[in-house]
């Protein structure tokens, strides 16, 4: 019985560590999953605005071929300059000045958010 003990509490050891890179993992990917989203809420913007305006008029605006794709694009750009802008305000007065004015989870996110709040106009 003894030795179950010791061999569940070795095992559960070795599970902290495993877990805890696993959580790291996470902030890796975390780039990529803002970019995902900030492409998706483009597309959002695409459809209505394809809707609102209607298909004729909508080619007309981003052109025949990939009208879709180039609405996408046009809407990014200002995502892209948003986080450059917040990233070198993070790096200027220093993390904890960043995170105590856009709060402490998801401050970059935050910044960009805020950033972007106004601009649902496309870039030209």
């Amino acid at each position: 019985m003894r030795k179950l003990i010791v061999a569940v509490a070795a095992v559960a050891a070795l599970a902290v560590p495993a877990i805890s890179a696993a959580d790291h993992g996470h902030h890796r990917g975390h780039h990529r999953h803002h970019a995902h989203a900030a492409r998706h809420a483009a597309a959002d913007q695409c459809r209505s605005e394809r809707t609102r305006t209607g298909v004729t008029a909508f080619r007309a605006k981003y052109g025949t071929p990939d009208a879709f794709r180039k609405c996408v694009k046009a809407h990014l750009p200002a995502d892209r300059a948003a986080a450059k802008r917040c990233r070198a305000e993070r790096r200027s007065p220093g993390r904890t000045a960043f995170r105590a004015k856009y709060g402490q989870r998801h401050a970059l996110r935050t910044c960009i958010e805020r950033a972007t709040a106004g601009s649902s106009t496309p870039a030209s």
